[in-house]
């Protein structure tokens, strides 16, 4: 049985829309909704992270977002239709700036003449440790760039030319995703290994100290995600 707290955002939906209006339908999964659009590229149980493609005048049905990062993979402009709304609230978004979005429910429309391309990672449950973080910015100045940071996540951009190599560092637990194809010696304790990477894939690392040394023979660039 659902709580009184899970049933809210469908409660003020449905009020919003008022007496005798069309009730649009909200859905619960957008990616089930939109197969087409949204893609799971991971579910933990700590962190959902969904990839969503939208080509120009394309829309995604009314659905309740969490809070959450969200990572433009291009450059696009996007209009939210919240419940009720006439106009909605459009937004401007930029490759490679991301930003914190809170909870909402809305349509989407894709009013640009680009496909939008975008990461969302939200959290599953609450971060157990949310003081633990990453030094890498500290460590490694000229390899590691704060894309973002506040109360909420943290952001960081890191690019390795071949061979260079991120100095062991504190890591929280957090979200890599590749922006390039990559080959890398992943270092954790006494334990090393190779790992292979394509564009766009993403992986969970648990907190601890490490270090990340460049085996391939091209700059690479990873996109680590903190929330907390």
């Amino acid at each position: 049985m659902r709580s009184w707290a899970s049933l809210l955002p469908l409660i003020l939906f449905l009020a919003a829309c008022g007496p005798g209006e069309e009730q649009p339908a909200l859905v619960d999964d957008i990616v089930a909704a939109a197969p087409d659009n949204a893609k799971k590229l991971l579910d933990n149980g700590y962190v959902s992270v969904t990839e969503f493609l939208l080509p120009p005048g394309g829309k995604l049905p009314p659905h309740v977002a969490p809070a959450r990062i969200i990572y433009p993979l291009s450059d696009f402009k996007l209009r939210y239709q919240a419940p009720g709304s006439e106009s909605g609230v459009v937004r401007d978004f930029r490759k490679d700036q991301p930003l914190w979005i809170g909870t909402e429910t809305y349509a989407i429309s894709n009013i640009g003449p680009i496909t939008a391309r975008w990461l969302e990672v939200a959290a599953r449950v609450p971060n157990p440790d949310p003081y633990t973080t990453s030094d890498v910015l500290e460590k490694a100045p000229g390899m590691a760039q704060r894309l973002f940071e506040n109360e909420n996540a943290k952001v960081i951009l890191l690019t390795l030319q071949p061979t260079e190599a991120l100095p062991p560092h504190a890591g929280a637990g957090r979200v890599v995703y590749a922006l390039t194809p990559a080959k890398v010696k992943l270092t954790m304790g006494d334990q090393t290994a190779e790992e292979e990477w394509a564009e766009g894939e993403v992986r969970w690392y648990d907190p601890g100290e490490h270090a990340v040394e460049n085996l391939s023979d091209h700059e690479i660039k990873f996109v680590m995600i903190e929330i907390r």
